[in-house]
C-alpha cells in the first residue's frame, strides 16, 4: 500500500501542480524524510541538467528544485529546522554542485529570495571548499561577504552588523571544518586575515557579536584574546564597545589578556594594568541606568581568576579592601593579599 500510496502523491504533484502547496504543508508536519519528499516531486526521475542543454529543461528542473526548498522553509516553521548546510549537502548529494550553482542564481531574481538564497549559496561555497581542500581564504573571497562594504562606524555596525556578521560566521564555520580535517588556519591566521581584509573595527564587533552566537562563546572568547595580544591598543576600543553593549564585567575579565601580555618590567605589571583596566569598566558599567555589580561581584572574579596578586591596587578603596580583609582566605596566606593584610594592621 505504501508504494501505491508513493504513486498517487507523485502523480498527484504532477497532473496538479497547485495541489504541491498542501502537499508540501502536510509533508513538513509529519516530518517526512526529505529524499522521500525528493522522490515525491519527480526531481529523482529527472536527468541532470548539463550547461548545454535547452532552457525549458533548465526551467523544469529549477521549478522542481524550488518546491524541495520550499520543504526545508516549512519544516522551520513546524520547528524542524534543516541547517543551510544540510540543505545544501541534499541538494549537491543529488544534483550536483554545477546544477544547484545554477538553481541558486536563478532564485536571486526573486527579490524576496535574496537573503535566503545568498546564504545557502554560502553554505555550497563551504562544501565545494571542503572536498577539494581549498584554503579558507580563497573561499572568503567567494562568498557574499566580499559584496560588503566595511563596518567603519557605530551606526554601520547597528544598522548593517548583523548581516555582516552573518556572513562572517558562516565563513569562519568553514575555517574550523577546514582546521578540523586539514590541522591548518589557527586562531591567530583567522584574526590576523580579518582585520587585514574586514579592517579592526569590524573584526571586533563581529567577535563581540559571535558571543551571543549559540555554542560559539568559547571561540568568541579565544578569538578576542588572541586580537587584544596581536592588537594591544585594540583593548580599549573594545571595552567601549562592551560599555555600548552592556556587558556584564564577569564576562569582559574573560576577554582581557591577564596573563599573555607584558606591560613595564616587573613581572606582575601586566595584571596591574589590566585590572586597573577592568575597575575602571566596572564603574563606568554601574553608572550606566539599570545596571547592577556588586563590590562583592568583583572580589568573587578576583578569587576565582587567581588573580589576589592584584590586592594593593585596592588599598586605596576602601570598601573593596574590607571586603578583601574579609575574604583573604579565598586568596590564601601565601598571596600578596596575605602579605598586604598582614602588614597593614588593618
Amino acid at each position: 500500500m505504501r508504494k501505491c500510496a508513493d504513486t498517487l502523491q507523485r502523480l498527484l504533484a504532477e497532473k496538479f501542480p497547485k495541489t504541491i502547496p498542501t502537499m508540501i504543508d502536510l509533508w513538513a508536519q509529519s516530518r517526512t524524510d526529505p529524499y522521500h519528499v525528493y522522490e515525491m516531486l519527480s526531481i529523482g526521475m529527472t536527468e541532470r541538467v548539463r550547461p548545454g542543454d535547452g532552457e525549458a529543461k533548465w526551467v523544469d528542473i529549477c521549478c522542481k528544485l524550488e518546491n524541495w526548498t520550499k520543504f526545508f522553509e516549512k519544516s522551520r516553521d513546524y520547528n524542524h529546522p534543516f541547517s543551510d548546510d544540510e540543505v545544501v549537502k541534499l541538494l549537491v548529494e543529488k544534483r550536483g554542485p554545477r546544477e544547484i550553482e545554477h538553481f541558486f542564481e536563478s532564485l536571486l531574481r526573486f527579490p524576496k529570495m535574496r537573503g535566503r538564497v545568498e546564504s545557502l549559496q554560502a553554505a555550497l561555497d563551504k562544501e565545494k571548499g571542503l572536498q577539494s581542500g581549498t584554503h579558507p581564504v580563497l573561499v572568503f573571497e567567494m562568498m557574499p561577504i566580499v559584496r560588503e562594504p566595511r563596518l567603519e562606524h557605530s551606526a554601520d555596525i547597528q544598522t548593517r552588523g548583523p548581516i555582516v556578521c552573518s556572513h562572517l560566521l558562516r565563513w569562519l564555520e568553514y575555517v574550523y571544518l577546514f582546521r578540523d580535517q586539514y590541522k591548518n588556519f589557527n586562531d591567530a591566521a583567522v584574526v590576523e586575515f580579518l582585520v587585514a581584509k574586514r579592517g579592526l573595527r569590524e573584526a571586533m564587533a563581529f567577535f563581540h557579536w559571535l558571543w551571543r552566537v549559540p555554542g560559539m562563546s568559547g571561540r568568541a572568547k579565544l578569538l578576542q584574546l588572541e586580537l587584544v595580544t596581536m592588537v594591544p591598543g585594540s583593548l580599549h576600543d573594545m571595552l567601549r564597545l562592551c560599555v555600548r553593549t552592556r556587558t556584564p564585567p564577569d564576562e569582559v575579565i574573560q576577554i582581557m589578556p591577564v596573563q599573555q601580555m607584558e606591560y613595564g618590567e616587573e613581572p606582575w605589571a601586566n595584571i596591574v594594568y589590566m585590572l586597573k583596566l577592568w575597575l575602571a569598566y566596572v564603574e563606568r558599567f554601574r553608572a550606566q541606568p539599570g545596571n547592577f555589580f556588586s563590590d562583592d561581584s568583583v572580589v568573587d572574579i578576583l578569587a576565582v581568576e587567581e588573580q589576589a596578586r592584584l590586592a594593593d591596587l585596592f588599598v586605596k578603596t576602601a570598601v573593596l579592601w574590607r571586603l578583601l580583609r574579609s575574604r583573604a582566605n579565598d586568596f590564601g596566606e601565601d598571596g600578596v593579599i596575605g602579605h598586604c593584610l598582614a602588614s597593614s594592621g588593618l
